[in-house]
């Protein structure tokens, strides 16, 4: 059963910072703030966007889970090849850590770092002092297990820079679809399996690919999920220290 994403991820960040200003007695400063935060161009802008980037690639994301599933040949079959879940498993694992890029992105903006967008890293951002001493290390380490966020940067790698995916299971299925095409039309093989032995294998194969691909779709959404309660600490985090840090200004 597919996990119910939401529509949106970003509210987190706003809810924090409507109750951080509600708290506030001083009806003045928390006008000054509100606009600051959200409106000025130099900072609340620029975090807009990022958020708004953040969601888009959330929705995207939503979309590659859809390619797990067989899709509808006609009223009575469904289609699907391991062709289309090794590209699902990628296109997760590729939007998955640049989400974490996008997410560090922000954290560089609320704390007003400085850096580029283009020189963001993640590992560089929770190394920041400042960052080290706000509530994201925990957040990061409580999750950094259950995400396996190490792990996936490697598959990463292994996707952009090698073309191949580090899924044994998969792999293995993809092996044995090319294992049987060659046992019926390869032209280096002298004797060729029957239509009728090389259909029944076809057959039989799958039926393990939709099963291995619903597995599939299942992990990764719940990795996803795991993903989602994480960025809510984050942002939560994030709205509550853009009016800490802003706050001194509003005179």
């Amino acid at each position: 059963m597919s996990v119910d994403l939401p529509n949106s991820i970003i509210g987190e960040y706003f809810d924090a910072i409507t109750k951080t200003l509600e708290s506030n007695t001083d009806r003045k400063e928390t006008a000054i703030l509100f606009r600051q935060l959200l409106l000025s161009k130099e900072y609340g802008f620029s975090i807009l966007m990022s958020l708004a980037e953040i969601d888009s690639l959330h929705k995207e994301i939503r979309i590659i889970f859809r390619g797990f599933e067989p899709r509808n040949v006609g009223l009575f079959m469904k289609a699907l090849t391991v062709e289309d879940l090794i590209l699902s498993v990628k296109f997760y694992v590729i939007s998955w850590t640049t989400l974490l890029d996008m997410l560090a992105a922000l954290i560089s903006k609320v704390f007003n770092l400085g850096f580029a967008d283009s020189d963001v890293k993640f590992g560089l951002i929770l190394r920041n002092k400042h960052v080290l001493n706000s509530d994201l290390p925990a957040i990061f380490k409580k999750y950094s297990k259950a995400l396996d966020i190490t792990a996936l940067k490697r598959h990463r790698n292994e996707i952009v820079h090698r073309g191949k995916i580090m899924d044994e299971e998969v792999k293995s299925h993809y092996k044995a679809k090319n294992i049987l095409d060659a046992e019926r039309y390869s032209l280096l093989r002298s004797a060729h399996i029957s239509e009728e032995e090389y259909k029944k294998e076809s057959a039989r194969q799958i039926e393990v690919l939709f099963d291995l691909a619903s597995r599939k779709k299942a992990t990764y959404e719940a990795h996803y999920k795991t993903t989602l309660e994480m960025i809510a600490e984050v942002l939560d985090s994030l709205g509550r220290k853009a009016v800490e840090l802003h706050k001194p200004k509003a005179i």
